[in-house]
């Protein structure tokens, strides 16, 4: 746990865990957190029978490749979305059980580092301001029934490390809101691109039960 808390992110190779093993293991680590139903990726599963584990990457259930391999998965995400602090804070795990000839690569950004990297002005700005979730709206949840949808959700933008005390930036979905200090409203998507298109990217290259 050391080295995750001091790299942000680790690879144990040689790992080939099934579904239900994979959540024996996360439970070792805290609580299994299950995803709501309404936001598994159907079309790249062929049974959903633990929640707390979802399979997708860009290799379809039929076993052909995503037209669109070379630039994206079935699933981009910001953790934490749906969580009200500190239910927010959670551990990812990525265990590969196909590595395709292409594409299938995990793509992640230092959040640590983007806070450093700005100016002090854009620090100074977004110190103190308020992420705002919200499902209406969001163009990836607009076919779920009105009973799966969830109240608004807040996060600071700005975020302390709980071990470590490094500041970083906490990016959700571009489609929510920003409330700044003085009231002002801008969308997410200005913090969102601002951070994510100046941030160096980060790629893994899965090796077959690579356990990320």
């Amino acid at each position: 746990m050391s080295l995750l808390e001091i790299h942000g992110a680790i690879c144990i190779p040689n790992q080939d865990l099934n579904g239900h093993e994979l959540q024996k293991f996360m439970n070792i680590l805290g609580t299994a957190l299950e995803y709501p139903e309404f936001i598994l990726a159907d079309d790249y599963l062929e049974t959903q029978e633990i929640y707390a584990v979802q399979e997708f990457g860009n290799v379809k259930k039929d076993g052909t490749i995503d037209p669109d391999a070379y630039k994206s998965g079935t699933v981009w995400y910001q953790d934490g979305d749906l969580y009200q602090y500190p239910e927010n804070l959670f551990y990812v795990l990525f265990n590969a059980k196909v590595v395709p000839p292409v594409g299938g690569d995990l793509a992640f950004k230092d959040l640590r580092k983007a806070y450093k990297d700005v100016d002090q002005s854009i620090r100074d700005k977004y110190e103190g301001a308020t992420y705002i979730f919200d499902t209406e709206g969001n163009p990836d949840f607009a076919n779920i029934p009105d009973a799966d949808r969830i109240p608004k959700i807040t996060h600071s933008t700005t975020f302390t490390h709980p071990v470590r005390g490094e500041k970083s930036f906490y990016l959700c979905s571009q489609y929510g809101k920003v409330e700044l200090k003085d009231g002002t409203i801008e969308p997410a998507s200005v913090l969102y691109d601002l951070v994510v298109k100046e941030t160096p990217q980060y790629v893994h290259k899965y090796t077959l039960n690579d356990l990320v």
